[in-house]
């Protein structure tokens, strides 16, 4: 296992475990915060039982321990002017071939051992306590050109080098553990009014009255403490797509599992390619 710490700058260092193969000056002794979530559940006390009011996820505080090899008047500096609280950081664990990431804000620098000056100990705090895949988001088309060629290519009579999804549920798998927020990209290649993307299990929809002309783009979010809409138009003015939101609309979260989405239009559907990306989140790296 090994940790790797990227601030704001993009400055990184790498705490490496016992196990890990990576040549750094940062040995990785141990580490506190890591694994599971808790959380605060508000009751109220009615007669003979307590009814449940709310639940918050607690954010996740991080202690990391490790000891330093080397040339330490050289790497003490570095792993200070990396590990700092003035801006927020990424912490990635990698184990196993498999790499996860944490938004991270250091509470406490570095701080060493009064003996030898090499073991040292920082904190921070996720205000979001869930992993995210390292590798980046999975974005899958739901809506446009589904292509019809491969190599090496064969022509026969009536192939097909495309064709249009119109009206076809596509199914975005959430290998995570808990919901995720997606982002909706809808593009025109001519008039398109009053867009949708309708997830058919819950028949939850994200809907706007607006139309589109042909270069316009339309970007939805729905991740928690992210949600946003926003139109840039053809000419590059950008607008705020909030007031042309459906009231009715939901800010659709992709459940852990399959979530079958359609997207969709009053008219104008054949001009209209859309695609949606997410993030999986876990409950542990």
């Amino acid at each position: 296992m090994e940790l790797i710490y990227e601030n704001g700058a993009g400055a990184s260092v790498v705490l490496a475990g016992a196990e890990s193969s990576a040549q750094s000056p940062y040995a990785l002794t141990g580490a506190q915060g890591l694994y599971g979530v808790s959380a605060a559940v508000r009751l109220a006390e009615a007669g003979e039982e307590s009814v449940w009011m709310s639940t918050c996820v607690k954010p996740r505080t991080i202690r990391l321990e490790g000891v330093m090899i080397g040339d330490c008047e050289a790497n003490r500096p570095r792993l200070l002017a990396c590990v700092t609280p003035l801006s927020p950081g990424w912490l990635t664990l990698r184990r196993d071939g498999c790499a996860r990431r944490l938004r991270c804000h250091v509470t406490e620098s570095p701080s060493f051992s009064k003996t030898d000056g090499t073991a040292f100990t920082a904190e921070m705090v996720a205000p979001s306590p869930y992993w995210e895949d390292a590798a980046g988001d999975t974005a899958t088309p739901v809506s446009g050109w589904t292509g019809g060629v491969e190599f090496p290519l064969e022509i026969t009579e009536g192939f097909e080098f495309g064709w249009r999804a119109i009206g076809v549920s596509v199914n975005l798998y959430n290998p995570g553990d808990v919901p995720a927020g997606l982002t909706l990209v809808i593009r025109a290649a001519g008039p398109v009014v009053n867009p949708q993307l309708l997830r058919t299990q819950s028949q939850e929809a994200i809907r706007l009255a607006i139309t589109l002309e042909a270069g316009d783009e339309l970007v939805v979010g729905t991740a928690v403490n992210g949600k946003h809409v926003s139109v840039l138009r053809s000419d590059g003015t950008r607008e705020n797509g909030m007031p042309m939101l459906d009231p009715h609309s939901d800010f659709i979260m992709l459940m852990p599992g399959d979530n079958l989405l359609r997207a969709s239009a009053d008219s104008g559907e054949e001009a209209m390619e859309a695609a949606v990306t997410f993030r999986a989140r876990y409950l542990c790296a």
